[in-house]
């Protein structure tokens, strides 16, 4: 028998599924699916979910990811077809995040006399799957759902093989962890620069050399991307994302020489990648590195115009505060 988890995780907030935004179509054996989820603001998410069944509706769902205290929390409403609502007027099946690890969401059923727990893993940029799932028995059909992002005509065919080539790359990097083979998506006379810091290479040995020993191996457990922007156009993909990660090894690549803190980080990164051919030519990724020093502890950023993990924060949700610097000056003017 599985054992999962039932308690509330602590120290996350709705921002860490931020992935889940987007538009996505799937199916559910025959029957087409679809969820729509809304970018982060006010620290919330927010869905919609509807199942077509025989060419009719068969349900709707309403979904809100908030801030409860120290916990996530997931409800869900759902209505027949002319919007009658399951459930009473103030009530809503409720659900607890239990476990994040990467771009998979554990939630657990509150208040049910089963246990029950619904589960969303990003698999790629462009592939969602949920599911349901109870300790003792399988996953069924029934409770699958897989999506593909729909993305509409926004990219054309040549751009879409850019993107391909790109999330290769990254899979290569991030999911198989395998030097050679990320390496073997680039050109020879290739460069990686990470701007803040100065590391990277340039060239098929130096790059085998910074992948293996550098890269690669020196990724925390725990690192997360989630997708912000991705803009696309003349061999250029151009990606805006939230790095996160907890410093728990020494990191050569972003902190050479800096002993693992233990600290947790969220940092904006946008990554620039130049495409020729079927090749990648170069990488230059950007970050503001004194917000993740000030995240691990050896920048203090009083009198300094510096900020720590509220920079990426507000990437996530522009409704945050803004000038928070200015007005912190002027008080000690």
């Amino acid at each position: 028998m599985r054992t999962l988890p039932r308690s509330g995780l602590k120290g996350v907030t709705p921002a860490a599924l931020g992935w889940l935004a987007g538009d996505w179509l799937g199916s559910n054996g025959e029957d087409p699916v679809e969820e729509h989820w809304s970018p982060l603001r006010g620290n919330t998410l927010q869905g919609m979910f509807r199942w077509v069944k025989d060419g009719k509706v068969h349900f709707y769902e309403l979904i809100a990811i908030e801030q409860e205290g120290e916990f996530v929390r997931m409800r869900i409403k759902h209505f027949h077809p002319g919007l009658v609502g399951w459930e009473e007027k103030d009530r809503a099946h409720e659900w607890v995040l239990v476990r994040l690890d990467g771009q998979e969401a554990v939630f657990f059923e509150l208040d049910t006399p089963e246990a029950r727990w619904a589960v969303y893993r990003l698999e790629s940029r462009d592939r969602l799957v949920s599911y349901f799932m109870r300790e003792d028995e399988p996953v069924t059909d029934t409770g699958m759902f897989e999506y593909t992002r729909c993305v509409g005509d926004s990219f054309a065919p040549g751009e879409s093989r850019l993107i391909e080539l790109w999330e290769r790359h990254m899979r290569c990097e991030f999911t198989e962890r395998d030097a050679a083979a990320t390496v073997a998506t680039m050109s020879r006379e290739n460069y990686v620069n990470h701007v803040p810091v100065l590391t990277g290479g340039r060239g098929v040995e130096e790059m085998l050399e910074f992948y293996g020993r550098h890269f690669i191996p020196r990724m925390p457990a725990d690192t997360r991307i989630t997708p912000v922007c991705r803009t696309v156009g003349q061999g250029r993909v151009v990606d805006e994302i939230i790095f996160s990660f907890t410093h728990d090894t020494e990191m050569d690549w972003m902190l050479p020489g800096v002993p693992p803190t233990g600290r947790r980080v969220e940092v904006a990164l946008v990554v620039v990648v130049q495409i020729a051919g079927d090749e990648i030519v170069c990488e230059r990724i950007y970050w503001d590195q004194a917000s993740v020093l000030v995240q691990i502890g050896l920048l203090q950023p009083s009198g300094l115009p510096v900020a720590g993990v509220e920079s990426a924060r507000k990437v996530l949700d522009p409704g945050l505060p803004s000038n928070g610097l200015i007005r912190r000056s002027t008080r000690a003017s």
